[in-house]
């Protein structure tokens, strides 16, 4: 007696038997009843279901067939319980009271400070600005450069106010800037007055104006844009020639100090 196949019971003739081409045909027949033809399969997959306990691909579930849904779902649509008309859609827009958490490289905030955004529109520094001034009558000796100080912080995003040294200021923030300083000085007839800012004891910028009679004289400078590194340190000079000392006034023309990093 030849063995049959497990599955479609094809005759597997021993080696001691006759093999008849009665037999070979009756195998190929076997097969030929077994196998499905292409129109076979294509019915059977598009056939509605149920049909031989298959679901189609595209296909949906009842709540109560599900009974290992993820978390607390009760929905096959759900993640962690969620559905996904909870979720945003990948492309979406937030209004600005949507956000709680904008990023910012300041801990706090800083009042009247000048901000930079990058192309995401997030803050991604502080403009280094500084304003210093002196509310004490200051007096000058005659025909002597002579250095101001500045008592008085109105700005200093960078921090570059030194109250060990108040006539002297370091740059801490590499870049090009823009300084302006003014003077009131007592009236007086004779000579001249001058200011002038410093970087590494250098003048950058200087403003004379010659003495008044009728009123006090008040001169300004503002420099052009230069560059400055780490380190390097600014100053404001001042000289008159009366003939004798002579006072630098208080408010409202007190001698103020101002600076503005405007880029790299």
């Amino acid at each position: 007696m030849p063995e049959l196949t497990p599955r479609l019971g094809i005759k597997k003739p021993l080696g001691n038997e006759t093999v008849t081409r009665a037999s070979f045909n009756e195998n190929w027949d076997i097969i030929d009843q077994n196998a499905a033809k292409q129109a076979d399969l294509d019915a059977h997959i598009t056939a509605p279901a149920p049909h031989s306990g298959h679901a189609p691909l595209q296909h949906t579930h009842a709540g109560s067939d599900i009974t290992s849904a993820v978390a607390s779902a009760t929905n096959a649509d759900t993640v962690d319980g969620k559905h996904a008309s909870d979720f945003a859609a990948a492309s979406h827009t937030h209004v600005i009271a949507d956000i709680t958490n904008l990023p910012s490289i300041s801990s706090s905030p800083i009042a009247n400070t000048i901000a930079l955004r990058d192309s995401a529109g997030k803050i991604s520094q502080f403009i280094p600005m500084f304003i210093f001034w002196n509310n004490t009558t200051i007096s000058i000796p005659n025909a002597t450069e002579t250095k101001l100080s500045f008592n008085t912080v109105i700005i200093d995003t960078d921090n570059i106010y030194n109250a060990a040294d108040t006539t002297k200021f370091v740059i801490k923030t590499a870049g090009k800037y823009i300084f302006m300083a003014t003077v009131e000085f007592a009236m007086n007839s004779t000579g001249f007055r001058q200011i002038a800012i410093k970087k590494n004891g250098i003048n950058i910028v200087v403003h004379r104006h010659p003495a008044t009679t009728s009123e006090l004289t008040i001169i300004s400078c503002c420099s052009p844009v230069i560059s400055c590194s780490v380190n390097d340190y600014i100053e404001v000079y001042v000289y008159q020639n009366s003939g004798g000392a002579l006072s630098i006034n208080v408010p409202p023309y007190a001698p103020i100090f101002s600076g503005l990093r405007v880029g790299d």
